[in-house]
């Protein structure tokens, strides 16, 4: 399966203070495949909103942690849009368009923002 389960962060504030129950965003950026069968199709419109805890990690055991790996989609330009939000709205992080590979579980806290094609 291509799910991979997110987890870490560590996402802050401008003042340095952990984004307490604040919220990671996540929405693809286009329509994609996964690649093992070819027929499951991935939304791209869909915006995944994943809670963070009090140190500004993200918050486990909901299905809201799992997402398709970029790795395992086709076309194979695909990316996410991310951005992560106060507990009240405010625009903390991103948007930043990332990628995510590798085997689960993922931690986000090690993103490195690409230049998408």
């Amino acid at each position: 399966m291509a799910l991979l389960q997110l987890d870490g962060g560590g996402f802050q504030d401008v003042e340095g203070n952990p984004l307490a129950n604040g919220f990671l965003f996540l929405q693809l950026s286009g329509p994609a495949f996964d690649t093992a069968t070819g027929t499951i199709q991935i939304c791209d419109r869909w915006v995944l909103r994943v809670p963070l805890d009090a140190n500004g990690n993200i918050v486990g055991g909901s299905d809201a942690t799992f997402v398709w790996a970029n790795d395992q989609m086709t076309p194979t330009n695909t990316f996410y849009m991310a951005w992560a939000e106060s507990e009240t709205g405010q625009l903390s992080w991103g948007p930043n368009a990332v990628t995510i590979t590798g085997s689960s579980p993922f931690n986000v806290g090690n993103w490195v923002p690409i230049n998408p094609v």
